[in-house]
């Protein structure tokens, strides 16, 4: 009787090959990328409930994270800097602003 060979799959190694990223995944690996050691946890959470308001579809106004992060608009215009330097928002029009792909 002979034996079939079937291959070993090794549970750490990374799947090649047909993965797809759905778009909160993909948006919480590059916040995380980016923004880990650089903000504290309670602003990376409020970073993800705004990707979760607005996705990478809608836009969003500074009052927008004003509400989200239930700060004053000094400390929003802070956040959307520090966002905008990141690289995970960019403008969308004027006084309005996008996350990025």
């Amino acid at each position: 009787m002979a034996f079939i060979k079937r291959p070993v799959i090794d549970q750490k190694s990374p799947v090649t090959g047909g993965n797809i990223v759905n778009d909160e995944d993909y948006f919480v690996i590059k916040m995380y990328r980016t923004l880990s050691g650089v903000v504290n946890n309670k602003t990376v959470e409020k970073v993800q409930n705004l990707f979760d308001s607005f996705k990478y579809k809608y836009s969003f106004r500074r009052e927008d994270v004003q509400k989200i992060f239930d700060v004053k608009k000094s400390r929003a215009s802070e956040i959307i800097s520090q966002l905008l330097e990141s690289g995970l928002i960019e403008d969308a029009e004027p006084t309005k602003y996008k996350f990025k792909k």
